[in-house]
């Protein structure tokens, strides 16, 4: 994931994407490989891939109020105002 994020920052996006996938792939149970591939993809702008690797860190963090606010807003983002609004009101 070290990878993807340095690909990420340096411009790199479709590498870092499909490198943070396979990380992913590889250790999808992984709280710190799940929260590299989101910062990869809010780094690439790639709001789809963030809002499903939020939801998979939120399995295994189910209480992580960060988690569930960058979810919320990233929802938002793409237009998805009730469920973003739902986790907002959860978590404050």
């Amino acid at each position: 994931i070290v990878l993807a994020q340095l690909q990420a920052r340096q411009g790199q996006h479709t590498e870092a994407q499909e490198n943070a996938a396979t990380a992913v792939e590889l250790e999808p149970r992984n709280p710190v490989v799940l929260e590299g591939a989101i910062e990869v993809a809010h780094r690439t702008s790639s709001l789809d891939h963030a809002v499903a690797y939020l939801r998979k860190a939120l399995e295994l963090q189910p209480n992580d109020r960060r988690l569930c606010l960058l979810l919320a807003k990233d929802l938002s983002q793409l237009g998805q105002h009730e469920e973003a609004m739902a986790l907002s009101a959860a978590v404050t």
